[in-house]
């Protein structure tokens, strides 16, 4: 646990009910907005770091840390390229577009990772994941897709998603996800403000760990597969591979 490896002891309870006083030896708190809310007014006096975990209204202060709730969608695109390369046996992958902001920055990360997992495959536009083009076994869906397109269809490809949308009977199909991953910011964030620094925003990010492939299913992405991508999650925090500028 993080608060063990750096002499700090972690203990998870509600923060609603806390006394009005501050607990002996506190010296950090972390929770969601609404958490850090009911106990904010009363011990930001003190000396007490805030860390606080996708929040609507609350920003960075002196003594405040946010985490998210921004994500660097190229990153994310990036890493279900690399997780769509590795999951096909065809080499040929679809990118299905999304409604939102982020589509374009997440296209352009997607196809970087597919090049970079599978240099010789193919990124074919895919607007409808159930009628995929000959030999695309593995679709990428965009963030806030319009739709999967119905019910799951006999030999209907894996799937590389970002987030929890709505899958249906396309959850059968479900190769990896993409995910935000707050607990591996949470440490850092804490220790940059026990350091003295004054609080900052997190985004969720490839090199800062906070964004992670999940594989789901490993008859599409195998253990000697994902290892590979755990070895470029690796490369990338430790800024060795570098998001569209190469390595």
């Amino acid at each position: 646990m993080w608060g063990n490896s750096n002499g700090l002891v972690v203990r998870v309870e509600p923060l609603a009910g806390q006394p009005q006083a501050v607990p002996a030896g506190l010296r950090a708190v972390v929770g969601n907005e609404t958490e850090v809310l009911a106990v904010y007014d009363r011990w930001s006096q003190a000396d007490i770091s805030f860390v606080v975990l996708d929040p609507v209204s609350l920003g960075p202060s002196d003594k405040t840390s946010v985490i998210g709730p921004t994500v660097s969608y190229d990153h994310a695109g990036f890493l279900a390229g690399m997780a769509a390369g590795l999951a096909t046996s065809f080499g040929g992958v679809g990118l299905s577009p999304g409604g939102g902001e982020a589509n374009e920055a997440f296209a352009a990360g997607f196809e970087e990772g597919v090049r970079y997992a599978c240099p010789k495959c193919r990124v074919e536009h895919v607007p409808e994941p159930m009628r995929p083009p000959f030999g695309v076994d593995v679709v990428g869906i965009a963030p806030d897709p319009v739709s999967l397109g119905g019910d799951e269809a006999i030999g209907a490809p894996w799937l590389i998603v970002i987030g929890d949308p709505e899958m249906g009977s396309w959850v059968n199909r479900l190769a990896a996800r993409i995910r935000e991953a707050p607990e591996m910011l949470v440490g850092p964030a804490i220790e940059h403000l026990l350091d003295g620094s004054p609080g900052e925003m997190w985004a969720y990010t490839g090199e800062n760990g906070g964004l992670r492939v999940e594989v789901v299913d490993r008859r599409a992405i195998s253990p000697g597969r994902e290892r590979l991508l755990r070895e470029a999650e690796a490369r990338l925090a430790s800024g060795v591979l570098v998001i569209g500028g190469g390595e």
